[in-house]
């Protein structure tokens, strides 16, 4: 539970607000939550196919990224 803890603190750093949706999107694409230097990072399946969802903070680009 306190590794679990650990982890969350570490990877959703700066995310706070996307924590509880990007939880959920992991799960439904049966995926995993990493962070990719300074981006949050979705990683999972649809439907047989590679889904990537990408969140970033910057003033000068957009939130979100799918891929």
């Amino acid at each position: 539970m306190i590794t679990t803890w650990v982890r969350d603190r570490r990877v959703f750093r700066d995310y706070a607000v996307v924590q509880a949706d990007t939880k959920v999107l992991a799960r439904r694409l049966d995926g995993t939550i990493f962070r990719d230097g300074k981006e949050l990072v979705v990683s999972g399946s649809y439907r047989d196919r590679r889904a990537l969802a990408r969140f970033r903070i910057s003033q000068k680009e957009s939130g979100f990224i799918a891929v």
